[in-house]
């Protein structure tokens, strides 16, 4: 018996519009996350899933 190392298993390639669909807002929701859009002067608005609609430092 004799072992072979060979190169990982690696995904498919990831391009940035391949990454911007898995990322859609639709597709964050279905999974269960949530995802903030900045707003300005520290605040974070929600775009995805459930959560508080605003976030901000105060």
């Amino acid at each position: 018996m004799r072992r072979l190392i060979g190169a990982p298993n690696t995904p498919r390639k990831w391009t940035d519009s391949n990454m911007r669909t898995n990322l859609s807002a639709s597709n964050l929701e279905r999974f269960g996350f949530m995802q903030y859009k900045k707003a300005g002067d520290g605040k974070y608005e929600k775009t995805a899933g459930a959560g508080p609609d605003v976030i901000s430092k105060d």
